[in-house]
């Protein structure tokens, strides 16, 4: 792809609203990069505030031949928002709004821009649950999440993001506006489109809206650390785990190198002597915690 790097971009500015679009130097090295090493500088930054400006910028981009990066937060290490073939980064972090928390249907609809971890305690304190946690929850957006299909530990127990997409409001290359999928729980009927663009990396179309499925909040959370002499030792107990017929919501383990690296930075006397660790973190009902608990350290 080729495009005029002296192309006008004012044609573009008219169209949309004071603060949307920018050439500004401060502005375009802030969008060059993620939380990584890779940078390279865009000819613009887009900032809409609303999907029809989005289709605006790609109806614009399309007939002009210009690259559009999608932009969420920026959080990424994998390069995904880095404009390596220059043209306009559209960032939708200014689309920032939770549509609607609706209790009885259990889902929720947002704009891409919205934060992670603001968005989970927005829903918990209506006693409803969106599992997915990644790493970097407290920084990213809900649209890269979708972009990326972000999972986190509680993967195990309850999938990744696209398990939690119902639908989809997506501006594509052209500018053209399609809405993917529905608000029910179950809708089997026709194509699932709407789970093509989870995980596309922005490749397919930019999210402007999604509808996410949510879950009742588990009454009891509890997190049970074991430490062990070997590696072998602490995987033969993830399989004592399962083999118990316990589902944890989250399972993690620490080979020595990771441990001693934990040990030195926190100064912990309890990882002195670990060669590994494993982290099992459960949730549900508060009987049936604590009676997991109970078992597991019986077994373990």
């Amino acid at each position: 792809m080729s495009y005029s790097t002296s192309l006008d971009f004012s044609i573009l500015q008219n169209q949309l609203t004071e603060g949307e679009f920018t050439t500004d130097p401060q502005e375009l090295g802030r969008c060059s990069g993620d939380k990584w090493h890779a940078v390279h500088q865009p000819d613009a930054v887009a900032l809409p505030h609303n999907e029809e400006s989005v289709c605006k910028i790609l109806r614009f981009a399309n007939t002009h031949k210009i690259p559009v990066t999608p932009r969420g937060a920026g959080y990424g290490y994998v390069g995904g928002c880095v404009p390596v073939r220059g043209g306009i980064v559209l960032s939708v972090e200014r689309m920032n709004q939770v549509l609607e928390i609706h209790k009885t249907d259990f889902v929720a609809r947002i704009q891409p821009g919205v934060n992670t971890k603001v968005f989970q305690e927005m829903v918990e304190k209506e006693n409803l649950f969106y599992p997915p946690d990644p790493a970097s929850r407290a920084d990213c957006s809900l649209g890269g999440n979708i972009a990326t299909n972000a999972g986190g530990p509680r993967c195990l127990k309850y999938g990744v993001t696209r398990d939690y997409v119902l639908g989809l409001s997506v501006v594509l290359a052209s500018g053209e506006l399609v809405k993917l999928g529905s608000r029910t729980h179950k809708n089997k009927t026709g194509f699932d489109l709407h789970r093509l663009f989870v995980g596309s990396e922005g490749l397919l179309g930019i999210v402007t809206e999604a509808t996410l499925k949510l879950l009742p909040l588990p009454q009891d959370r509890a997190c049970l650390s074991v430490g062990f002499n070997d590696s072998r030792a602490a995987t033969d107990a993830i399989t004592t785990i399962f083999e118990a017929g316990i589902l944890p919501c989250a399972l993690e383990i620490a080979d020595e190198f990771t441990i001693a690296a934990a040990q030195k930075r926190t100064g912990s006397e309890k990882l002195r002597d670990c060669r590994a660790h494993l982290i099992v973190e459960l949730d549900g009902a508060k009987s049936s915690v604590q009676s997991e608990i109970a078992e597991l350290e019986e077994k373990l």
